[in-house]
């Protein structure tokens, strides 16, 4: 098959272009990539790489005085540079800017962007359109699921818009009408917004949210008993009660894709997963195979050898890993795009949780259906698993879907051509929050095209690319 290669030479310039815990796997239809040869030249259109904006060569900021000079500057006024929080689903990836304020980009065919449907594509971020009734709302934490967003406002609110044909949006409706393209607050069976919300998960058809009591509320498809309950199959429009054991406050919680919830319960120093609905691919760690399971299930790390207790927690479609107190990343369940690094055969299942061969210690770790990316201890990126469209971030695009194993980000790879890193989301695509005194909250993206944020249109990119800021007048 034919591959292309980017020349990345020395990345002079590359082309522009906590904890709260609660997830719902959005699944994707991500896959892996390849190489080929061209120039290094930024405007090169013909390599894989965006011919777009460029950061352009390495430079001084002045923000390391007495140090190295920077070889990143992510200040320049064009570029998105004051994340805090990101989030990235199948379509598009949403952050939370230093002002609380928040923006998206990728496309809008399920009203992903939060914005009017005469909007069809959002290459660079925009602003959600919230209503004027709303005042100026500020927020807390948002996550991408499959084909819809939610965001949790600093008043303990939380807002949903996209696709509502799974009731997703919680809105009260089951509309036929598959889009929503303006948010809505989550409301519960009496109609009122959903309040006291500390954290929150987008998946592929439903949602959750962690209460300030510990009570986790659901809503959307409950096919396979995500949402908890013995009424596997009804789809709820509103926020509904999952049921956790009294003593099990939720702290927070993380979503899959469409089959299965967890949630994470108990004080910081024993919180333990509990996970809900489908176990077709002991993605639960539960005893029972392929069935579904309509109770709490407790997957226990310590019985595996990891060291408790495990401080992040990652969803696929049917897969599920968590990183220990030590900095291991452990996983259970379904060995789609080989994201078990070859601890279990491919196409595999497990219900026992299992450390992955050949990871550097990490801080934090993000799981798409096919490949999955982690921070390590020094802020490098390393992704493995399935690499079509560049996912991996390697300088490869290869229309092969198959797996590769783990590599370091170009940029991330030690060289100091981009500032460490402090967080990595992934769904068709994936993207990074960098940190330290030269970019601290600049965003990157790479891999599938149109969910860059970068102007770049729809080509894929192996490398990293720096997200543009806002138009300033508002405008797509």
């Amino acid at each position: 098959m034919k591959k292309l290669r980017v020349a990345i030479g020395a990345l002079t310039a590359i082309s522009a272009g906590a904890a709260l815990m609660i997830a719902c796997s959005g699944g994707d239809d991500s896959n892996g990539a390849g190489n080929g040869d061209a120039s290094g030249d930024s405007n090169a259109s013909s390599d894989g790489s965006s011919g777009s904006d460029a950061v352009g060569p390495p430079t001084d900021s002045g923000k390391n005085d007495g140090a190295p000079a920077c070889v990143f500057d992510g200040g320049a006024s064009d570029f998105l540079n004051d994340a805090i929080e990101i989030t990235v689903g199948t379509e598009a990836a949403c952050a939370i800017r230093v002002d609380h304020s928040l923006v998206c980009w990728g496309t809008n065919q399920f009203g992903y962007l939060g914005v009017d449907a005469s909007t069809p594509t959002g290459y660079r971020p925009v602003a959600p359109q919230f209503p004027a009734s709303a005042g100026a709302l500020k927020f807390a934490s948002v996550s991408a699921g499959n084909d819809h967003v939610c965001a949790l406002d600093t008043n303990g609110h939380v807002w949903c818009w996209g696709a509502n044909n799974n009731a997703a949006l919680g809105n009260g409706s089951v509309a036929a009408s598959p889009t929503a393209f303006l948010p809505g607050e989550v409301v519960d069976r009496a109609g009122a917004p959903i309040a006291n919300i500390t954290a929150l998960a987008a998946g592929r058809h439903h949602s959750c949210a962690a209460r300030s009591d510990g009570v986790l509320l659901c809503w959307g498809t409950n096919a396979a008993g995500e949402l908890g309950g013995s009424d596997a199959g009804a789809t709820s429009p509103f926020a509904i009660e999952m049921p956790l054991a009294p003593a099990l406050g939720a702290t927070g919680v993380t979503l899959t894709g469409s089959p299965f919830s967890l949630a994470i319960c108990g004080a910081s120093t024993t919180a333990a997963p509990f996970c809900i609905g489908s176990n077709s691919e002991q993605q639960l760690a539960a005893a029972v195979f392929n069935s579904n399971v309509n109770v709490a299930v407790n997957a226990s790390l310590s019985d595996a050898g990891a060291t408790p207790p495990a401080t992040t927690f990652a969803m696929g479609d049917v897969t599920t890993c968590a990183t220990d107190h030590a900095g291991a990343f452990y996983c259970w369940g379904h060995n789609s795009g080989n994201i078990f690094n070859g601890a279990l055969p491919f196409s595999g299942s497990t219900g026992i949780p299992l450390k992955i061969p050949s990871l550097p210690l990490a801080t934090q770790g993000a799981l798409s259906q096919a490949f999955g990316c982690l921070v390590g201890s020094s802020g490098g990126i390393t992704c493995w698993g399935s690499n079509q469209h560049g996912n991996l971030g390697s300088g490869d695009i290869d229309g092969s879907s198959a797996p590769m194993p783990p590599s370091a980000v170009v940029g991330f790879d030690g060289t100091g051509t981009l500032p460490p890193a402090s967080n990595v989301e992934v769904g068709n695509n994936a993207c990074a929050i960098l940190t330290g005194s030269c970019g601290a909250g600049s965003v990157v993206c790479w891999g599938r095209g149109g969910d860059l944020g970068n102007d770049s249109g729809a080509q894929d990119s192996p490398i990293p690319l720096q997200v543009l800021a806002p138009n300033p007048d508002g405008g797509f």
